[in-house]
């Protein structure tokens, strides 16, 4: 069974913000964490669907997933801190 990925950002975040996140992952992430990330949150594709379609173990695209989540909502948080 695949890892569980623990969402950093919420939908709500993501929802209200979509311009910006999509210019930050286009500008922040490398080639690997946006694939991967297009892949299960646009595509919807499972954690297992995506390892192996690129030919790599699950755990490995949960954690590309995770540390792109992490950075894109660190920057999010310090662009929201600066707009307030």
């Amino acid at each position: 069974m695949p890892p569980m990925l623990k969402p950093t950002l919420s939908r709500r975040t993501l929802e209200n913000h979509s311009l910006e996140i999509i210019n930050l992952i286009d500008n922040e992430l490398t080639k690997t964490q946006k694939c991967y990330i297009m892949l299960y949150y646009k595509d919807q594709l499972t954690i297992r669907e995506i390892a192996q379609r690129c030919d790599v173990s699950p755990s490995t695209v949960s954690r590309t997933i995770r540390r792109g989540m992490t950075k894109l909502s660190h920057i999010l948080e310090t662009v929201q801190s600066f707009g307030s």
